[in-house]
């Protein structure tokens, strides 16, 4: 403890005065407020909890405080298993007064597409698949469920197919939207798009149904199939809510049209807007497969995202479904609020899929969890994804561009290659945090040797966590932004170890692993992100031109770039140096400040 504190308090003792103990505290308060919050952590991962059962679903969620909610499933008994919880405080500790995890859900079920949201006031909202079943609970702050919960969580419907997933999304005045497709009953069965509103306590949001729930952008007499949608907070804390639907009939859906729709938080079409939206582009569902398990597409897969542009407006990223063995391709759009187009923006919107970088090239979406997603980056801007196939020798992956309202392509968004497994959400300054699996076994992340990954990305750049590969991991990851800028990123592991565990990272790297060069002092330091390529923080004393060099141990140029840079810091990835072959790689910088050298190991 600091010497002046320790003074203060021995006086105190003596006295006992009740002023000098304010004092005293007042002044250990300010001592204690001047560390970073996150002193705590280390380069090691923080133990959540010991198990040695299988974890086969995790999620985080924000505390409000810079610490982070974590929930998992446990397989108890074979394939079944319960839900639980902990809390991770802002410096690493378990919170002791949490008392050990706690319990979401007791019922030993089959769990999946598992979601933690925060609550804003230090609690959490978690979402969960049982089967075709949607189930919604929350949990306050001090880890106890919320009165007007049932013990198993709340049931709020059923999903037409349990490839598709749920969307959830809290209302920024500590109540949560659900949306899912529901099937109608009985045949001819047609699939509806329904929301739900909820508080705390598991009341309906006001002007909802006593049930908390209801229909939205379709009635019964219109027999349609909705098989697409997302949703998105808008300033009034209303949705913006984008869907992919078609008239369905014996043989095949007819094609239909993807639409767009403003709702109050009550639910209700904002005035002016129509109960089934505007039509914002084509929809092909007549390239969907047919099967005895229904109509799919590619599992847990969207066509659309939407995202609020903070100005009243929506951007859409779209993905049409074209020819017999499916590509997808994705144009982003901008609408204003009453659903026309934004002014400048081309009418066929912009096509954001761009392969090695190639504008105008068509990817191929392939992969489970594989969606088109758009997330708001807090200025007006968007961030939107592509899929596809990005190297003939890695799996399929997602990319996020980043626009600003007027169609242009702002730097900083390209950000990682996201395999199928992941979790995407906003950083909370304007960036991305994805947490990701990466299978580099022959058959599926649960083989050796599989990576777990988190990335998060800042003002343009971008750093990726990657520990050394996991010979026999067997489970799932989640992030949740802290709030001050950094994430804590959680994964379950077996055998190697055994549990729950958590690492801290922040914009400029690992919690607790000492940064190689101060900000403006010359420096060079590199590290390899598997599936994203070799990562570059370089810092510079005078501004100038810069030339970098990566070689292979038998002296021949493997990348090349050339730039100009302003004083400071600099951070990015080589272009093309995901699918370098594994071995020792040498860098040189050219300079003003003078020349660079840097190594650095590449490893599959």
């Amino acid at each position: 403890m600091d010497p002046c504190v320790n003074s203060v308090l021995k006086d105190c003792s003596k006295s006992i005065h009740s002023s000098c103990i304010a004092a005293a505290l007042l002044l250990a308060s300010a001592f204690l407020f001047a560390l970073p919050a996150h002193a705590g952590w280390s380069a090691s991962p923080v133990e959540v909890y010991s198990t040695s059962h299988e974890c086969p679903q995790v999620a985080a969620a924000s505390d409000a405080a810079h610490g982070a909610v974590v929930v998992w499933q446990e397989t108890t008994t074979g394939a079944l298993g319960v839900l639980r919880a902990q809390h991770l405080l802002a410096g690493g500790d378990v919170d002791p007064a949490w008392g050990g995890p706690v319990w979401v859900s007791d019922t030993a079920l089959v769990r999946s597409v598992l979601v933690a949201l925060t609550d804003g006031t230090g609690g959490a909202y978690v979402s969960w698949l049982e089967g075709l079943d949607v189930y919604l609970t929350h949990i306050d702050a001090n880890g106890a469920r919320s009165a007007g919960w049932p013990a198993r969580g709340r049931r709020l419907g059923s999903q037409y197919d349990a490839a598709q997933r749920p969307s959830v999304l809290v209302d920024g005045a500590g109540g949560i939207y659900v949306a899912w497709h529901q099937a109608s009953d009985p045949w001819p069965t047609y699939v509806y798009l329904m929301l739900a509103h909820l508080g705390a306590s598991n009341g309906a949001a006001d002007g909802f149904p006593v049930s908390g729930i209801r229909a939205i952008g379709t009635t019964s007499d219109e027999q349609e199939w909705v098989c697409t949608s997302a949703i998105d907070l808008a300033p009034d804390h209303g949705l913006w809510v984008a869907w992919g639907t078609s008239v369905r009939t014996e043989a095949d859906p007819l094609p239909g049209d993807f639409r767009l729709l403003r709702l109050t938080p009550a639910g209700l079409p904002l005035p002016g807007w129509d109960a089934h939206g505007v039509s914002i582009g084509t929809f092909n569902s007549d390239r969907l497969e047919f099967s005895d398990a229904g109509w799919t597409l590619f599992p847990a897969m969207s066509l659309v995202g939407v995202a609020s542009d903070g100005a009243g407006g929506a951007f859409v990223d779209r993905g049409d479904v074209q020819g017999y063995d499916p590509v997808v391709t994705p144009r982003l759009m901008h609408y204003d609020a009453n659903g026309a187009l934004a002014g400048g923006w081309p009418a066929g919107g912009v096509l954001i899929c761009r392969p090695f970088g190639v504008p105008g090239s068509i990817s191929r979406d392939m992969g489970y969890g594989a969606s088109l997603r758009a997330l708001p980056d807090g200025v007006g801007g968007v961030y939107a994804s592509y899929a596809g196939l990005f190297a003939t020798d890695s799996p399929p992956a997602v990319r996020f561009d980043h626009y600003g309202a007027a169609a242009t392509r702002l730097a900083g968004g390209a950000g990682a290659d996201l395999p199928d497994f992941e979790d995407v959400t906003q950083s909370g300054d304007g960036g991305l945090l994805t947490a990701s699996c990466r299978a580099w076994g022959p058959y599926s992340a649960w083989e050796a040797p599989a990576y777990i990954s988190c990335g998060l990305s800042n003002a343009g750049s971008y750093y990726a966590w990657h520990p050394e590969a996991v010979q026999h991991w067997y489970g799932d990851v989640g992030a949740a932004a802290t709030g001050d800028g950094g994430a804590i990123f959680c994964w379950s592991q077996l055998l190697e170890s055994q549990g729950i565990f958590a690492v801290r990272l922040e914009a400029s790297g690992l919690a607790g692993v000492p940064r190689t060069h101060a900000v403006v002092a010359p420096g060079l330091a590199l590290r390899f992100a598997p599936g994203v390529g070799v990562h570059v923080d370089a810092g510079f004393a005078a501004a100038g031109a810069v030339r970098l060099t990566l070689t292979d141990v038998a002296g021949r140029a493997v990348a090349r770039e050339r730039f100009t840079a302003g004083t400071g810091e600099r951070e990015w990835t080589l272009a093309g140096t995901a699918s370098l072959p594994a071995g020792l790689y040498f860098a040189r910088i050219e300079h003003a400040s003078g020349a660079l050298t840097g190594r650095v190991i590449v490893t599959h």
